[in-house]
């Protein structure tokens, strides 16, 4: 399971809001929150462990800018966040709360097409 320090979810949060390759000036110029000290660290530190990955070199102005796409999307990331046993829970509350039967009837046809394909 892969966990992220503060910082390192702000930027991916940007990533996945931008939902395009970005350098480090495009991340100060969407989150200007951010130290602009501290994003080109953080970058490097998420691509050295395989979290963004560099999907192209371009000029600008006068020099180079890597641009970078995330490896995890956010759905992945949450899923990751949960282990079998609190995501149990959490199912099971959210069963027990909820009134809409269309959406019981969606998630229900969603387990049973799941357990379907476990069984061929």
């Amino acid at each position: 399971m892969m966990k992220f320090t503060k910082k390192e979810q702000e930027v991916l949060e940007v990533f996945w809001q931008a939902n395009r390759p970005l350098c480090v000036r495009d991340i100060l110029d969407i989150n200007p929150k951010l130290n602009k000290n501290t994003v080109p660290v953080v970058v490097k530190k998420l691509s050295d462990r395989g979290c963004l990955a560099v999907e192209s070199i371009q000029k600008v102005a006068k020099t180079f800018a890597q641009y970078y796409i995330p490896t995890i999307t956010k759905e992945e990331y949450v899923t990751q966040q949960f282990t079998k046993k609190n995501f149990q829970h959490l199912f099971a509350n959210f069963v027990k709360k909820e009134d809409n039967v269309e959406e019981l009837k969606q998630l229900a046809q969603l387990i049973n097409e799941r357990m379907n394909q476990l069984e061929e």
